[in-house]
């Protein structure tokens, strides 16, 4: 509670997804809001396979859809849903 109070509620959440269906995702995630969709080579600390993280922000009250939608595409996947208090782009 003292998080909420002192920090506020956040407008955003953000999303890191590890999945084998980056494309559906990276769709998904951009049919869902006007953002975008971050794309970032990384690699497995338990297995040192080269993956793909996304990691992308939505507001949050989209929140539940993009839980239920990424576990629709991909039964398998693993994300993180972190509060994002502060969210900053340059314009295109």
């Amino acid at each position: 509670m003292t998080d909420k109070v002192v920090l506020g509620i956040s407008q955003s959440k953000a999303f890191y997804i590890v999945t084998s269906k980056e494309d559906e995702v990276r769709e998904f995630l951009l049919s869902i809001t006007d953002g975008g969709v971050t794309i970032i080579n990384a690699r497995g600390g338990y297995s040192n396979d080269e993956q793909t993280l996304l990691l992308g922000v939505v507001p949050t009250r989209h929140d539940f859809i993009v839980k239920e939608g990424l576990r629709e595409i991909d039964d398998s996947i693993f994300f993180l849903a972190c509060d994002s208090y502060e969210v900053s782009s340059k314009e295109k």
